[in-house]
């Protein structure tokens, strides 16, 4: 995982979601342009990314070239995120995003701290299950995420995650 409980992806994995995105969207040559999009927001050449295939993807670096996707593909494909950061929120009432995953900070926070003093007290974590990261299983806390649409962006806004003039900075309410 991630900073803040992010999946991590590979540039690998990446290329090949990118791809079978195009090919859903009948977008002719799918693997040249995920390639292409990877290589471009990735700042890496066609060589570096086949060498570097298997290492993980920054957060920030699947973003951008998700970003690049989105530009290139713009209502032609149905596009959802997560951690309904505020270029996710904008672009959800801005219409060119679906919904995006919002995991309140404030739960969060405090399962993390209650997880804290468990473990100082040298107790054992419950977990709700394990995943496979592609190397072992890996035990999880889950927490209930929302989804968040343009219909429901006031969860967003009364929790105090983002502020409704910056969510709808680029368009009308």
């Amino acid at each position: 995982m991630g900073p803040v409980g992010e999946a991590m992806i590979t540039y690998n994995n990446l290329y090949l979601e990118l791809r079978r995105t195009f090919l859903q969207a009948d977008c002719p040559a799918a693997g040249l342009e995920a390639r292409e999009l990877v290589c471009f927001g990735t700042n890496k050449s066609r060589e570096e990314l086949q060498r570097d295939g298997g290492l993980y993807a920054s957060p920030e670096l699947e973003r951008q070239v998700r970003a690049l996707v989105e530009r290139r593909m713009a209502g032609e494909v149905c596009v959802v995120g997560q951690d309904a950061d505020l270029g996710a929120c904008q672009r959800v009432v801005e219409g060119t995003q679906a919904m995006t995953v919002y995991k309140p900070v404030e739960k969060l926070a405090r399962r993390a701290a209650e997880c804290a003093v468990t473990l100082a007290r040298g107790e054992e974590l419950k977990t709700a299950g394990t995943f496979f990261d592609g190397a072992q299983e890996v035990p999880y806390i889950g927490l209930e995420p929302v989804a968040v649409t343009a219909g429901n962006m006031d969860v967003i806004i009364e929790d105090g995650f983002h502020l409704r003039e910056d969510i709808y900075l680029n368009v009308g309410e």
